[in-house]
């Protein structure tokens, strides 16, 4: 593990400001200090094929359906990570209700981790994609102690010829230095735009409302520890509608956790 670590320490990444996914008309600012790991570094370090970590345009994808996954190293010497999975809803996937306390026990369930009430909370990202943020702490196989902050937005399209998408976000600091940087986290979530803005209009811009939903405007932030003081879990919200397999996008997000998170980073 501690082979691992030093490994990703040295390999020769890219450093974006802003990443942008044009697929998915995604863009999210990393923290300062943080690069992103090429496919090919990714495949030598996991000793997997350099497939599994190359993203398809939807374009070129056989079944027209997307799936996108990227990891952002620290390069400061300190265990912070974020990984991001960017999904297309697959054919025949049902829409599902979910809440925030439904998305909180699919997180414990998927990454064995204990959320509790006050790290949890309802988040929006522009007027059409209203989300939910967990935050949990988790021992790694050292025995450090970290702390995680997970973002799940779904983004209802309503139109015919596009895919109902979603975007899960996972940031990773010691929990040590958490509160240096929650709010750098804060800044990450409050950086993304999802859909891009499109000069007049079009398929995004004409996206779904989600039941419950509040008035257009307004970001999201917080996520208890992960934005300063605590908050208390959103009221009034009932269950919202969301699309895709909820389970299957934490899935997906693991592979890169458990096999980043816990062993890339090990003795970092």
């Amino acid at each position: 593990m501690r082979l691992i670590a030093v490994l990703l320490l040295a390999l020769p990444v890219v450093a974006q400001d802003t990443f942008h996914d044009a697929d998915f008309e995604f863009s999210i600012t990393p923290p300062a200090g943080m690069q992103l790991v090429s496919p090919e570094d990714l495949a030598a370090m996991f000793r997997r094929p350099v497939e599994q970590f190359t993203s398809v345009p939807r374009a070129e994808s056989p079944d027209g359906v997307a799936l996108h996954e990227s990891k952002w190293r620290d390069t400061t010497g300190h265990s912070r990570e974020m990984t991001l999975t960017l999904k297309d809803r697959v054919e025949g996937e049902e829409p599902i209700m979910a809440n925030l306390d439904a998305w909180a026990a699919a997180t414990e369930a998927a990454f064995g981790v204990t959320i509790e009430p006050d790290d949890r909370e309802l988040i929006r990202r522009g007027p059409l994609v209203i989300g939910f943020r967990v935050t949990a702490n988790r021992v790694r196989a050292d025995g450090a102690q970290l702390r995680h902050t997970f973002c799940y937005l779904p983004l209802l399209v309503n139109h015919p010829t596009e895919r109902d998408r979603t975007a899960i976000v996972q940031l990773q600091a010691l929990e040590a230095d958490w509160d240096d940087y929650a709010p750098d986290f804060d800044a990450v979530i409050e950086s993304i735009e999802f859909p891009l803005p499109r000069v007049g209009g079009g398929p995004a811009a004409a996206g779904g409302v989600i039941p419950g939903a509040p008035a257009a405007g307004g970001g999201g932030g917080g996520g208890g520890r992960a934005g300063g003081a605590r908050r208390a879990k959103g009221e009034g919200w009932g269950s919202l509608q969301v699309t895709g397999s909820l389970l299957l996008a934490l899935v997906l997000l693991g592979s890169l956790f458990v096999g980043g998170a816990g062993k890339a980073s090990a003795g970092a």
